[in-house]
């Protein structure tokens, strides 16, 4: 019973730090209204752009995006797609670096579990096993934890793209993964970006 409870008390507390970090509590604050809806306008294997637009302004936002290629490429200029972040002011911004998943796993399964599991050739078996040993339940949770990042904006990457990520993180092919939110501070069309990016 004892452990259960401490179980319970854990996962309520995972709850509410990342409630408290979240940074779509603080776009929400900031713009004061809860009814945000997410649009991605560029997605690739490095990098995900996704703006955020309030709920009335949703369906214009993706009929601009669709239908007016100039509307499109200004957006994709705004976001700064070949280079490094778009202008604005940054509301939240983590990393996910080789250091971060190996406390998450020696936190959840155990000091020096990380080690262990990389005593192999790193493969795709390996992410598995690292995500199974954390005892997280996915690869999403996974990332939300060694990120502190909500899960619901982590979601907007497939799992195979955060299997991948991992996998590249271990092997040294990328250094890590950076999610940003920015606020737009030119206009209000749309409230802020969230990019979730190989670095």
């Amino acid at each position: 019973m004892k452990k259960l409870f401490k179980t319970i008390a854990l996962a309520l507390t995972f709850a509410l730090s990342i409630m408290l970090i979240n940074p779509m509590v603080e776009i929400k604050a900031i713009t004061k209204d809860n009814d945000m809806s997410e649009v991605i306008i560029h997605e690739d294997d490095k990098k995900t752009i996704i703006a955020l637009v309030n709920n009335e302004q949703k369906e214009s936002y993706i009929n601009d995006i669709l239908k007016d290629c100039k509307f499109k490429e200004e957006e994709l200029n705004k976001t700064n797609l070949n280079s490094k972040l778009p202008a604005g002011q940054i509301i939240g911004q983590r990393f996910m670096y080789k250091s971060d998943i190996q406390k998450t796993v020696d936190k959840y399964a155990g000091y020096g579990t990380f080690a262990k599991l990389l005593s192999n050739p790193i493969t795709d078996a390996t992410v598995g096993a690292i995500v199974a040993a954390a005892k997280l339940g996915n690869i999403w949770a996974f990332a939300a934890t060694a990120l502190t990042w909500s899960v619901g904006d982590l979601m907007n990457r497939q799992q195979s793209w955060w299997n991948e990520s991992l996998l590249r993180i271990l092997q040294g092919k990328i250094r890590c993964v950076r999610v940003t939110h920015i606020r737009n501070t030119t206009s209000d069309y749309p409230v802020a970006y969230l990019i979730i990016e190989r670095i």
